[in-house]
């Protein structure tokens, strides 16, 4: 019940490897984390995100659209899998954060799907 209640009143939400919901879980696909931006910046693009900025150091893409701000983390591995962590954050759309967030994590899948790594 309090759940449903934060999350009406929430402004910003992430993924997580260990949150309860499956489907706001850390997205882990095999490919290299400079690759793997550049293929998430076209579904970006795609998805008709217009400002889309790449920090290749941190390897983070900082973006925004409908009033939601995205950071989307790539962390690599030893073993070759590179997680994709998503940040939304939206003072104007408040309680749709989460929504925001699993479209994105689901349209991430859906493109990369081959890669998937499920460990």
């Amino acid at each position: 019940m309090f759940e449903r209640i934060k999350e009406a009143f929430e402004t910003y939400s992430q993924s997580s490897p260990l949150n309860p919901d499956s489907t706001l879980r850390t997205v882990n696909v095999k490919m290299d984390p400079t690759i793997l931006a550049e293929r998430v910046i076209e579904i970006l693009k795609s998805l008709k995100y217009k400002t889309i900025r790449y920090n290749d150091v941190f390897n983070e893409i900082f973006t925004s659209k409908a009033g939601f701000e995205v950071t989307i983390n790539f962390l690599g591995s030893t073993t070759g899998i590179t997680s994709i962590d998503v940040s939304i954050f939206s003072p104007s759309n408040r309680g749709k954060t989460r929504k925001a967030l699993r479209f994105l994590l689901n349209k991430f899948k859906e493109e990369l799907n081959q890669y998937l790594s499920y460990e």
